[in-house]
C-alpha cells in the first residue's frame, strides 16, 4: 500500500490578520495583565548549549502573561485566532500551545534574523503568532521582517 502524502502549499506563507486587539485592549495588555518576567531572551543555540543568552543575537526582555480568570480573554482571542488559520491553512495536528509571551524592546533592541524552528524543544514548535502592541506612532524601528525565500513582508 502507498499512502498519498498531501503537500502544504501554505506551510512557508505567513498569513497577516489586522486589529485582533483594539487599541483599548492593547493598552489594558501592556499595563493591566499579570506578567512573570521570564528574562532575558535566549536563542537555541543547538544540540550541546541548548538555550542561551547570545546578546549578539538577540536582546530583549521575557515576560510570561499569567493565565488568570481576568486575563483568559487575551489567551482565548489569540488561540482562537491561530486555530482558525491553522484549520484554513496550515493542517498541522496541535496538541497544545505554549504560554503566551509578552516581549518587550527598548531602545537598541533587537533580534537578529532567526527561525523559529530548530533543534531540541524548538523542534516541535509548528506556528508562531507576533501582535505589536504599541502603535507605530509611539516608537521608531522595530520593523519585522519575514522573508522565506519568495515572500518579502515588513511590518512595524
Amino acid at each position: 500500500m502507498n499512502p498519498q502524502v498531501k503537500s502544504n502549499e501554505y506551510l512557508m506563507n505567513p498569513i497577516s490578520c489586522d486589529a485582533l486587539f483594539s487599541p483599548e485592549e492593547c493598552q489594558a495588555i501592556q499595563n493591566n495583565a499579570p506578567l512573570t518576567l521570564l528574562g532575558e531572551g535566549a536563542i537555541n543555540a543547538g544540540a550541546e548549549k541548548g538555550f542561551a543568552i547570545e546578546k549578539k543575537f538577540r536582546e530583549t526582555t521575557c515576560y510570561g502573561v499569567q493565565k488568570t480568570p481576568e486575563n483568559a480573554w487575551i489567551s482565548q482571542r489569540i488561540m482562537g485566532l491561530m486555530k482558525e488559520i491553522n484549520q484554513n491553512y496550515y493542517h498541522f495536528q496541535i496538541q497544545f500551545l505554549s504560554l503566551v509571551q509578552l516581549l518587550e524592546y527598548t531602545k537598541d533592541s533587537f533580534y537578529s534574523w532567526h527561525t523559529d524552528t530548530g533543534p531540541g524543544l524548538n523542534s516541535t514548535r509548528k506556528l508562531s503568532c507576533i501582535i505589536f502592541l504599541t502603535k507605530p506612532s509611539e516608537y521608531q524601528g522595530g520593523k519585522l521582517l519575514i522573508q522565506p525565500g519568495h515572500f518579502d513582508l515588513a511590518y512595524n
